[in-house]
């Protein structure tokens, strides 16, 4: 059952700027119809009531009612960056901040973050068609487990490159360097400058010549030389991620080399005394127990490392179906949270 606060929000008598005085009205007719959704459990529509809300009359405390129905609707990213938002803007109650704040620490476990560099300035990066930002970063993109798509500048100005992170890691991506003056095709070398000659306007081959390119332009184009796909090497294949799967193979392979070492042994000392003390021997004198012992401790120590490379290679196969994937969890839709009830 969903634990909700009655709380009355204290607001400026002053309404936001571009807000009308009618704005909280409104926004607090929104609210309680997106708190009355979200107590039957239709988190979409709560979500875009309070969203309503939000555009009416920019509450900040809004911004924690919104992340928890993003969370209910399984977007951990949502969730994250609406539970930041509230954490950043917000002067809630105590019991609400706190409770923030832990959503934070655990949707970042579930998570992954892209740590994106680049030189240039202004340039617009997407993660999987959805607008991350502009150069330079300041802060990491969160995003799911997984390969993800970016997309570096527009038009003719813009590179692709494809990205794969695994549940709670960090990728640090070098982004491409994309002229924001030159095609991203455009020739590593910019064109040298024409002579310094007087223009005759006369003329009309003089008044058709390019113009040299100014020295910011051309700077730019000289640095165009990484490639549209200068990025971090994307870890990707079957042998990667899987630590403990070499850990346990390498244990099997060692523990049947000292097997076989040890069965070895067993069998030449047993052939040794069979010769000098056993049936093959010319008195049939019989070994002492101190010699047969010794072949009981080389056959019981082949026969451990057997066991030992038997339950390895076992622990080798498991490990390899489940190690070196990405694993998301979701959180389960209706969970216990806190929602602000607000009064403007």
């Amino acid at each position: 059952m969903v634990a909700t606060w009655a709380l009355l929000m204290t607001f400026a008598t002053q309404a936001p700027e571009g807000t009308e005085p009618s704005g909280k009205r409104q926004a607090q007719v929104l609210l309680d119809d997106g708190l009355d959704l979200y107590e039957r459990h239709d988190y979409a529509a709560a979500l875009n009531k309070f969203k309503q809300a939000l555009a009416v009359y920019p509450s900040p405390k809004l911004w924690f009612n919104i992340a928890q129905a993003e969370r209910d609707l399984n977007r951990p990213v949502e969730a994250l960056a609406a539970f930041e938002k509230f954490l950043a803007t917000a002067d809630g109650p105590a019991a609400a901040m706190a409770d923030a704040r832990v959503a934070v620490t655990e949707l970042r476990t579930r998570l992954s973050r892209l740590r994106l560099r680049s030189g240039e300035r202004g340039l617009e990066v997407s993660v999987d068609g959805r607008t991350a930002g502009r150069t330079p970063f300041v802060s990491d993109v969160w995003v799911l487990p997984g390969t993800h798509v970016l997309v570096i500048g527009s038009g003719t100005t813009s590179a692709s490159t494809t990205v794969t992170v695994a549940v709670g890691g960090t990728e640090e991506v070098v982004l491409p360097w994309i002229s924001a003056k030159e095609p991203a095709t455009a020739a590593p070398n910019p064109p040298a400058p024409l002579p310094a000659t007087p223009a005759t306007p006369a003329t009309p081959a003089t008044i058709a010549a390019p113009a040299p390119p100014s020295p910011a332009s051309a700077g730019v184009a000289a640095r165009a030389d990484p490639p549209a796909h200068s990025v971090s090497s994307v870890r990707n294949g079957w042998w990667l991620g899987r630590t403990w799967t070499w850990v346990a193979a390498g244990a099997a392979v060692a523990s049947a080399g000292g097997a076989i070492t040890f069965g070895l042994l067993m069998q030449s000392k047993y052939d040794d005394l069979n010769r000098t003390c056993g049936s093959l021997s010319a008195t049939h004198s019989g070994c002492s127990s101190s010699e047969l012992r010794s072949v009981d401790q080389r056959k019981t120590a082949a026969n451990a490392l057997w066991i030992a490379a038997g339950a390895s290679a076992i622990t080798a196969s498991a490990l390899f179906a489940i190690e070196g994937r990405s694993v998301t969890v979701g959180p389960v839709a209706g969970q216990p949270g806190l929602l602000v009830h607000g009064r403007f």
